[in-house]
């Protein structure tokens, strides 16, 4: 398995990001977004992360507790969608906290 950076931005260069090498499912994650009129959003945090490399950097916060809803359940949410080969999905929101699998 490669090593995935959650800090891609840091080594941003003119060929771009290569994600074809990984293949363990890979998410978009987003936090604090802040939406404008004209319907452009920035977000304070944009980090591509597997399962495990967001397991790794966010198990001391609340981010994979265990929700009462199942439908608000991140675990769940992750598991479901990393076993859906044809993945079209709209983000999983919760709170502050916005994920969606890009590859």
């Amino acid at each position: 398995m490669n090593k995935l950076s959650t800090h891609f931005l840091d080594n941003l260069n003119e060929e771009g990001i290569d994600l074809s090498t990984y293949i363990e499912p890979l998410f978009l994650c987003r936090w604090n977004g802040i939406h404008s009129i004209n319907g452009r959003s920035s977000h304070e945090i944009v980090e591509i992360h597997s399962k495990n490399t967001l397991l790794n950097k966010y198990s001391n916060t609340n981010l994979f507790d265990n929700d009462l809803n199942p439908q608000l359940d991140l675990n769940r949410w992750i598991d479901l969608i990393s076993q859906d080969y044809d993945f079209n999905s709209k983000p999983f929101i919760n709170d502050n906290f916005e994920i969606e699998r890009i590859k």
